[in-house]
């Protein structure tokens, strides 16, 4: 990143204005590769995971309802998936709905979030059985 601290803080700030979180988050966690820790950055980020969660809350559906597995282990193996997909799939029993999820993985709710949202957009996990 070769921008210099005021020119990604006046491109946050064009971002929060649109709401475009997404945009936000990744160009925080660019700049805090460069600018470690800066508060304004750690704001903005937090900020926009906030947002995030909240959306990726509304598309998971029903978060009391037990998330199933839809997919056998095979199947999986062909999916493109994230690390932190594997540590959700792993969780995940039949059982448990979003909230225990958020309980016993040791991530944060905007990577479960996140997570179950893409896992559900790729019918690989749901709340509706």
């Amino acid at each position: 990143m070769s921008e210099n601290r005021d020119e990604i803080i006046s491109k946050l700030e064009k971002f929060h204005a649109q709401n475009a979180f997404s945009q936000i988050h990744e160009l925080c966690m660019k700049a805090l590769i460069q600018f470690r820790d800066d508060r304004v950055f750690l704001w903005y980020k937090e900020q926009a995971e906030q947002a995030l969660t909240s959306m990726y809350e509304s598309k998971i559906g029903n978060l009391k309802k037990a998330i199933t597995l839809l997919k056998s282990p095979m199947e999986l193996t062909w999916l493109k998936l994230e690390k932190e997909d594997w540590q959700v799939i792993q969780a995940i029993n039949g059982e448990k709905g979003y909230f225990q999820l958020c309980k016993e993985i040791p991530l944060s709710k905007f990577l479960i979030s996140r997570s179950l949202s893409r896992l559900i957009q790729q019918q690989v996990v749901s709340t509706s059985l």
